[in-house]
């Protein structure tokens, strides 16, 4: 009986069960086991990687859509200021034509040209 006591050294009656120790069974199916987690927890990691990466994409694309249109708006804005500043200009040089300014002084300040020139020069 000293072979078998050292290969079981308890048994335990709960509710008819008996344990031994060692039970290569358990052994077994544990290492099994470890290994068989590991192909899931692979597949789940990819998975979740894979939908970071999509996530990532499309807000990548939201944004440069966004800032597309920011850039339409400003293009479009900017060429109107263009527009409007190249019509004032316009007005600041038919304002500052000599024929306009002559033609002001005449009707609105009532100025008229002198009839004869004196010119004269002075010499020291």
């Amino acid at each position: 009986m000293g072979k078998l006591d050292s290969i079981v050294t308890k048994q335990d009656y709960y509710k008819g069960a008996v344990l031994g120790y060692p039970l290569p069974q358990q052994k077994f199916w544990l290492t099994k086991r470890r290994f068989s987690l590991k192909i899931p927890l692979i597949i789940i990691t990819a998975i979740l990687l894979l939908a970071f990466l999509l996530l990532t994409y499309i807000y990548l694309e939201n944004t440069a859509t966004a800032l597309s249109y920011e850039v339409n708006k400003s293009a479009q804005s900017l060429n109107l200021l263009q527009s409007e500043n190249k019509s004032y200009e316009l007005e600041v040089l038919e304002l500052r034509s000599l024929d306009r300014i002559e033609e002001t002084a005449r009707h609105k300040l009532g100025m008229s040209e002198p009839d004869s020139f004196i010119l004269e020069t002075v010499t020291k």
